[in-house]
């Protein structure tokens, strides 16, 4: 039994075209993304899954040149990408799988392992954080979850975003809740703005280790 973090990652935006690979003191924002997640204890094996696009040459070069495994799929299939993912590390039916994005390197090491201890002990196949900033939080789910969606999912929304199909309408999901509520803040990076925040939290509180938490985001504002 093992849990796996896939980090969803493409070079296409709209708004901020290559922002995944764009430099944040000195490294790469999907650096930033691994290291963070890499503080949480309870994930076994972390993998970022990209497109077969050639323009996302680029991040399976640089994943392949820090260590992490790199699976290659569909671009707009973003469901099925992930389970061959899955497949690709062996992920069996007592896994569990944590779905990240390369959009949020404030990421909270805290928050998931929070989710995961929660997802151990609720027994719902799907739990996701509520009331923490866009970006901080993440998403948790069996393989038998994953196998399920992949299986019966028609609609492109459930494909492009993996997880609807887990959380449709009549299925019971757990759900980790902030104590306080902080969802009016913004962490994720979809615009040159939300970039140029991220930016300054990392100028004011990254050391050259990335131990510091979404408390600590909190004060700086």
């Amino acid at each position: 039994m093992k849990t796996i973090a896939i980090i969803q990652a493409r070079m296409g935006s709209t708004r901020l075209p290559g922002k995944v690979l764009m430099e944040l003191c000195g490294q790469p924002m999907l650096y930033h993304i691994i290291e963070r997640v890499k503080q949480v204890g309870q994930i076994d094996k972390i993998l970022v899954a990209t497109s077969e696009n050639q323009e996302d040459d680029s991040i399976n070069a640089y994943v392949e040149s820090v260590g992490i495994e790199c699976f290659r799929g569909s671009a707009e299939n973003v469901l099925d990408r992930y389970w061959g993912a899955a497949q690709a590390v062996h992920a069996g039916q007592d896994d569990t799988i944590v779905r990240l994005t390369a959009d949020n390197p404030l990421v909270d090491a805290g928050i998931l392992s929070k989710l995961l201890t929660y997802f151990a002990q609720c027994g719902y196949p799907y739990a996701f954080t509520s009331g923490f900033p866009l970006g901080s939080g993440g998403e948790v789910f069996s393989f038998y979850a994953l196998k399920e969606a992949y299986e019966n999912a028609v609609q492109p929304y459930e494909k492009e975003h993996v997880t609807p199909y887990m959380y449709r309408e009549g299925r019971a999901v757990g759900k980790l809740t902030s104590r306080i509520d902080r969802s009016h803040f913004r962490f994720t990076v979809d615009t040159p703005e939300d970039f140029k925040f991220v930016e300054k939290v990392y100028h004011s509180l990254y050391h050259g280790t990335h131990d510091f938490s979404l408390d600590d985001i909190i004060e700086l504002l």
